[in-house]
C-alpha cells in the first residue's frame, strides 16, 4: 500500500504492536485490539494497520475481556 501523502511504499514498524483500548469517538470498547503503527520511511505520514488480519482466528486469546 502506498502512502497517502507521498505514494512511496517504504513503510517501518512492523516489528512492534500496541494496544488500543477504546475506540476514538465512540462508546465501544476495542479489548485486547492490537495495530502496527507504521511510518512512512520516505515523508514520516504514521498509519495504524490492524494486527487482526494477521492473527490466527483460532487463538483463544483474541478479542477476550483483559484484566
Amino acid at each position: 500500500m502506498s502512502c497517502p501523502f507521498c505514494g512511496h511504499e517504504e513503510w517501518q514498524g512492523w516489528d512492534e504492536r500496541i494496544t488500543l483500548d477504546t475506540a476514538i469517538g465512540s462508546g465501544t470498547v476495542d479489548r485486547r485490539s492490537e495495530a502496527f503503527p507504521l511510518t512512512c520511511g520516505n515523508c514520516g505520514f504514521v498509519r495504524l494497520q490492524s494486527a487482526h488480519v494477521l492473527d490466527d482466528p483460532r487463538d483463544e486469546a483474541r478479542n477476550t475481556p483483559g484484566d
